[in-house]
């Protein structure tokens, strides 16, 4: 079940290094640890109650997001820095428009 979460990622030096929101912390942990695992050292996260309005879910968490920033004194590297927060924040690579999915097959 998707759940709705603010995170901080602490490094091996437990320095707070990102501060993040998801709609499914889960998956999102996942992805980080793959993608930046020297950095995710440690987490601390605030799981947010989801609410039949994504609107107001999203608003809950930007509002937990900037309390967490003003105990910081302010955002992150990976917040701030343009280049760490592409390597937080990059989506994934896609295939081209023009290229076709690859189908498994099945019984062949």
């Amino acid at each position: 079940v998707p759940t709705p979460a603010v995170f901080v990622v602490y490094n091996r030096t437990q320095d707070p290094v990102y501060i993040g929101m998801t709609f499914n912390f889960n998956a999102t942990v996942e992805v980080l640890r793959n993608r930046r695992p020297s950095q995710m050292q440690w987490i601390r996260y605030y799981i947010i109650p989801k609410f039949r309005n994504d609107e107001l879910t999203l608003g809950t968490l930007q509002t937990v997001k900037q309390g967490w920033e003003e105990q910081f004194g302010g955002p992150l590297d990976g917040n701030r820095v343009e280049e760490e927060k592409l390597k937080w924040e990059r989506e994934p690579p896609r295939a081209e428009p023009d290229m076709e999915d690859i189908q498994p097959s099945i019984g062949a």
